[in-house]
């Protein structure tokens, strides 16, 4: 048997473009947005260029962000911090999709909406993902 542990951290790596890709079309799926592919730049570094609509509102509030998302059927995921600091994340365990790095530069409030227009959203399919998540929610 092994040792009792805990995640003391996480790290991150450049997206694949089909991970890039798959993340956005997920975006798009789950939040009603039109993120599109627009082309690619064969530089030394290479990137993929896209193009979003323009949002009229505001930069949300982290209650903004939870109540929309509540809405949406994400949970909060208490001190789980993936992205940026003090960003919020999110798990919706019935369609196994997590948001990650929720704060006020990804999420816009408008007058009758809090919409995200970035942020890490990611499919799980992983069993033990799914768990491990699960045990992070917060009610």
């Amino acid at each position: 048997m092994l040792p009792s542990f805990s995640v003391t951290g996480i790290f991150a790596r450049e997206l694949l473009p089909s991970e890039y890709l798959a993340r956005m079309l997920l975006h798009n799926r789950e939040f009603g947005d039109d993120v599109r592919l627009e082309g690619y730049l064969d530089t030394s570094e290479p990137s993929l260029v896209i193009s979003q609509p323009d949002i009229e509102g505001t930069p949300a509030s982290a209650d903004q962000m939870s109540e929309q998302l509540g809405k949406f059927g994400f949970q909060p995921l208490g001190n789980l911090r993936i992205g940026k600091n003090n960003s919020i994340s999110f798990y919706d365990p019935q369609r196994r999709i997590a948001m990650f790095d929720a704060h006020p530069g990804n999420f816009f409030h408008t007058k009758t909406l809090t919409i995200p227009v970035d942020g890490i959203i990611e499919q799980i399919a992983a069993e033990a993902e799914h768990q491990w998540l699960l045990k992070h929610i917060i009610d």
